[in-house]
């Protein structure tokens, strides 16, 4: 889905949990379509969870495609938002990759000689450790939002996971369901 602030993720929400709730036609539980399924590699490798109902009626209204910058049956998504989503994705990448190279938080964190200089502030501990957080965080954003967006170029719209930041949250349980959204709608 887009982010939480999109004008539609409300009603594209409804979408996908009509398409895990809804009952497929017979024909549509066979064999080929659940080995489709399992061996999907974005959603299998490291994807988002999306539901067995949710993955066919997408393969099955995707089937016949649409012209492009339409927006197809398969998906909500249209060719500027799935281009804005790509570029979001490239944004996430970048900013990952500066960040390994000017702040080597997580190289810091496991080498303990740091410590031994005197320097063990608090601030400068708490600094280590956000940093370290805030890469691993952009890393599963960049795992997962690539997975996502080759799903959503094969016409299956998986839901969201990680729809906002880490530390824009104010519980644990707000966290899990923003970090693991799949889980959760």
């Amino acid at each position: 889905m887009l982010s939480h602030n999109h004008p539609s993720a409300p009603a594209q929400a409804r979408v996908y949990k009509s398409r895990v709730e809804s009952c497929r036609p017979a024909a549509q539980y066979g064999l080929l379509q659940y080995v489709a399924y399992m061996a999907y590699l974005p959603l299998y490798f490291a994807g988002p969870t999306c539901t067995y109902n949710a993955f066919v009626s997408h393969i099955d209204n995707g089937a016949s495609g649409s012209s492009a910058g339409e927006t197809t049956a398969a998906t909500s998504l249209s060719a500027g938002e799935l281009a804005k989503y790509a570029v979001r994705w490239v944004i996430a990448l970048v900013l990952l990759e500066t960040m390994q190279h000017f702040i080597p938080a997580v190289a810091l964190q496991h080498e303990a000689e740091w410590l031994k200089l005197g320097s063990d502030s608090p601030l400068l501990i708490f600094t280590v450790c956000y940093f370290t957080l805030v890469g691993i965080w952009l890393k599963f954003v960049v795992i997962w939002r690539f997975f996502r967006l080759w799903a959503l170029c094969d016409g299956v719209e998986p839901p969201e996971n990680m729809k906002r930041c880490f530390f824009n949250n104010y519980s644990f349980q707000g966290f899990w369901r923003a970090w693991h959204h799949s889980f959760n709608c």
